[in-house]
């Protein structure tokens, strides 16, 4: 694109000379954008809940823009655990197991984060950024956490025998019970 400008020069006297100049405006190539800012994502247990962080599940959608009307890439930085993949400008989840319980036992933080009353992990800090193949976009944070679920307890020892008319006490067999939830178990009848 270009313009044309009229350039005025005047000397003491008042004596003026006009002159046309024109400017071309050469486009450059802007950096894309990333937009959204930081945000919190919440999940249930994989195959559990409401909302679960199941393979595929879209764990965020963030618009990107160009000014130079290029569609650009959305980029990993991080990936955690390998958990996570981008699908377009989605960051989705790959398919891994994403366990409360596990989170818990191998020290990731734990806490009611969201303040809903429910315990959560936090399991990762998945950090992005927009690529139009020559500039880059600032860093966006998406911080991931998976809700605890109650999950049923289990229970094992079925197809016992017993001869009838035996005496009350007669050991029958063995039964073993567990939650994975670390909760106890109680046995009744």
């Amino acid at each position: 694109t270009s313009h044309g400008i009229v350039v005025r020069v005047t000397d003491s006297f008042g004596q003026y000379k006009d002159q046309g100049i024109g400017v071309a405006v050469n486009n450059v190539n802007e950096a894309p954008y990333s937009s959204g800012g930081t945000a919190w994502t919440m999940f249930d247990e994989t195959g559990l809940g409401g909302n679960p962080a199941n393979n595929g599940v879209v764990v965020r959608t963030l618009p990107l823009s160009d000014p130079d009307g290029t569609t650009p890439a959305l980029e990993l930085l991080t990936n955690p655990g390998g958990w996570f993949q981008v699908v377009g400008n989605q960051i989705r989840f790959t398919g891994a197991n994403l366990d409360f319980e596990w989170f818990r036992n191998n020290g990731y933080g734990v806490g009611d984060y969201d303040g809903d009353g429910r315990i959560e992990a936090h399991i990762a800090d998945v950090w992005t950024r927009a690529n139009d193949g020559q500039y880059i976009s600032d860093a966006t944070l998406t911080q991931v956490f998976i809700h605890d679920i109650n999950e049923q307890n289990w229970l094992a020892g079925s197809g016992m025998y017993v001869n009838e008319n035996v005496a009350s006490g007669t050991f029958v067999g063995t039964a073993t019970a567990g939650d994975s939830d670390s909760a106890g178990v109680a046995f009744g009848q």
